[in-house]
């Protein structure tokens, strides 16, 4: 079996841009050899998987099979899952083989089909579809009249008020459905696990069903121990001419350390992609706004050495990993996405190492080896006067450096977000038993705590698609979440102002 691979430029899979791969493949395979019978399967691609979809099951074409084919693959789109349509395909992929001439007199009957006929004006018709062959027929129950509109051999059955209609070509049944009355107005065509609600005076359809397999919310296991593989990072900038430059990248692991005074992020990356840190989250408050802007560069380079995997939602990158084969694998996280506040807050709302002491407005404005005075009490923020004096006199004996500062304040960042995170992993972990770190969200790990506790026997279906974006339209949210730990735990969601439009 040959594979033809085409990579697809759009996220979305319509007719037209299965037309033209199908084209495509036409022109520089199967056309080059007018007299040869071909196998072939088309086959699509998700985005961001290694499966594969078929569209159909093995067809018989030949150099002559254009048009027929891409009408058997418009139906087969048209009557597959939503799955094909709301699913972002990255690949489409024909899989073919050459019939030997030894089969050549075998297979020319079974090349594929599309049964095209002359329309009366007042009798209405639909391609009905199905692995085989796409056939037109009409709207209607008016069976009589069919035999002079389609062609090949056909009957019907009358089983208890419900016709059977069996359509062969060639002694072979190409095509089966069942009619019968649903009401006054219409009548059902069950045909190919679909039900169409035909209107019986208009010959048009109102309605076609599908019966689907539902999935539904499954629980989560409880962690049977906690992990606190966590990494935390800063980056440190000056401010030029409106655009910020790296100056000082600082990581802690729990246990070391370590700073580069430089602007480049090399030498982060080359601590991180070690085997050491196989499976640990990289946290840095605020990475998909701002410390994300100053390593993607960089992580763009090692995408011939490494998979990089991002995970993108409304335009900001949620997560990001970096592996190579069983050795290196990290995952940059935003922590600010998991406890949307403030680093200063937190420190104190966990009661862990608090913020350092940093005259931001300072750096913009001198040399980054500027050593001396400590600066005015006008170069800081939110600091009282009282706590500026006793940050000067522990300066006293000593001469203020803006290289050594900066580590320090860049250090104790690190480690403060390490400690919220390492304890806010750990409180969940004994009120929920669920590990943090495989939910790079908030939203995520509070869905994952329901399903944890609080799901139990519920049967919930999981609405997508079409269903999903149509019953989305019907309401609006809030969402107010808060937390306290004094006392305790805390967690409320307040929702309000559902079904907003009403849905009839």
């Amino acid at each position: 079996m040959k594979n033809v691979i085409y990579d697809i430029n759009t996220n979305i899979l319509d007719n037209n841009i299965l037309k033209q791969y199908i084209f495509k493949f036409f022109e520089n395979r199967i056309r080059e050899n007018p007299n040869k019978l071909y196998f072939v399967i088309l086959k699509l691609r998700a985005k961001d998987t290694t499966s594969y979809k078929s569209l159909h099951k093995g067809l018989i074409i030949n150099s002559t099979s254009f048009n027929n084919y891409i009408k058997y693959i418009n139906n087969q789109l048209s009557l597959k899952s939503n799955y094909y349509t709301e699913t972002v395909m990255d690949q489409i992929i024909f899989e073919y083989f050459e019939v030997p001439n030894n089969k050549l007199n075998y297979f020319k009957n079974k090349l594929v089909n599309f049964i095209d006929i002359n329309i009366p004006n007042d009798i209405k018709f639909y391609d009905f579809s199905n692995s085989t062959i796409t056939l037109k027929i009409p709207l209607n129950r008016n069976y009589e009249s069919w035999v002079n509109i389609l062609e090949g051999q056909y009957f019907f059955k009358d089983i208890n008020n419900k016709i059977i209609f069996k359509y062969f070509l060639k002694g072979k049944l190409l095509l089966d459905f069942m009619d019968y009355d649903y009401n006054n107005k219409y009548f059902i065509r069950e045909f190919d696990n679909q039900k169409y609600y035909i209107h019986k005076d208009n010959q048009s359809i109102d309605l076609i069903t599908k019966e689907m397999e539902t999935k539904y919310l499954n629980k989560v296991n409880r962690a049977k121990k906690s992990k606190n593989k966590i990494i935390t990072f800063d980056i440190e900038t000056i401010l030029k001419d409106n655009i910020h430059i790296p100056y000082l990248y600082s990581m802690y692991d729990g246990t070391n350390k370590y700073s580069w005074f430089t602007n480049s992020p090399e030498n982060l990356f080359k601590e991180l992609l070690q085997s050491k840190y196989y499976g640990y989250s990289v946290y840095a408050h605020n990475l998909s706004r701002f410390d994300i802007i100053f390593i993607f560069k960089y992580i763009s380079t090692l995408k011939n050495k490494y998979q990089i995997t991002p995970i993108i939602k409304d335009g900001n990158i949620i997560s990001l990993t970096i592996e190579k084969g069983k050795l290196i694998k990290i995952t940059f996280k935003d922590s600010y996405l998991m406890l949307p506040s403030s680093l200063s807050k937190l420190a104190k709302q966990f009661k862990v190492d608090n913020k350092g002491i940093f005259p931001y407005k300072f750096i913009n404005i001198i040399p980054l080896n500027y050593n001396g005075n400590v600066p005015d009490y006008n170069y800081f923020s939110n600091l009282s006067i009282e706590e500026y004096n006793n940050y000067n006199k522990s300066f006293s004996n000593n001469i203020w450096s803006l290289r050594d500062e900066t580590i320090k304040y860049c250090e104790q960042d690190c480690k403060s977000l390490y400690q919220i995170i390492n304890k806010f992993s750990k409180l969940i972990f004994k009120l929920f038993r669920i590990n943090i770190l495989k939910y790079p969200t908030l939203s995520s790990l509070a869905f994952a705590i329901y399903r944890s506790k609080f799901l139990g026997d519920a049967k919930i279906p999981l609405i997508t698609g079409q269903i999903y974006d149509d019953l989305k339209l019907g309401y609006k949210f809030k969402i107010i979440s808060g937390y306290l730990f004094d006392q305790g735990f805390i967690f409320e969601n307040y929702v309000n102002e559902l079904y907003e439009i009403k849905i009839t």
